[in-house]
């Protein structure tokens, strides 16, 4: 008798029965659910060891690049990037990266770099995209209404109110994903 990959024939060889989750069936006779081993990055894999420099090289890029614009903050050029929005980009990639060098933590170590991998990608990804939403918001918002009276002061541009977008994209994107993760775990 034949069945699926996730299955098992049953003692009667009449029918089949799928295998829980997180079982997969013996390879020699297929009649019994044997729990999957975990398959994890190690750190003497060259994947890991090439995510791990490339982790360093960002890390270093970034404490880099915030030191300059924490320096050089009352430069006129600076100050018209909004600073705030670019620190809350270099955040992102750094737990971005801290996310990277866990991943080669095997798994049974502690329960909590589990729990950081998922949520410090997320997070990290969110403090990387939202910042350059609200900056390309920004710049749409000026070349479509480059027409208008330059006279009259752009609403809505402020860094406050830039700092306000990027809060709410950043709350509507934590409240998605733990709603999300609530409902698939």
């Amino acid at each position: 008798m034949s069945c699926r990959n996730n299955e098992i024939i049953l003692e009667n060889q009449t029918g089949c029965l799928a295998c829980p989750m997180f079982t997969w069936p013996d390879e020699d006779t297929a009649r019994h659910c044997l729990p999957i081993a975990p398959v994890y990055l190690e750190p003497s894999n060259i994947i890991s060891v090439a995510m791990l420099c490339l982790a360093a090289v960002l890390i270093l890029f970034s404490v880099i690049c915030a030191s300059v614009f924490l320096f050089h903050r009352q430069n006129k050029m600076l100050s018209k990037l909004n600073i705030k929005l670019n620190i809350l980009i270099i955040l992102g990639i750094l737990v971005a990266c801290v996310t990277v060098i866990l991943l080669v933590v095997p798994p049974d170590a502690s329960k909590w770099i589990c729990t950081f991998r998922n949520v410090g990608f997320n997070i990290g990804l969110n403090l990387i995209y939202s910042p350059l939403l609200v900056k390309n918001v920004l710049i749409s918002y000026f070349y479509f209404n480059r027409k208008r009276n330059l006279m009259q002061g752009p609403r809505y541009v402020s860094a406050e109110s830039q700092m306000m977008f990027f809060s709410v994209l950043l709350l509507v994107q934590v409240c998605y994903h733990v709603v999300f993760t609530a409902h698939h775990i």
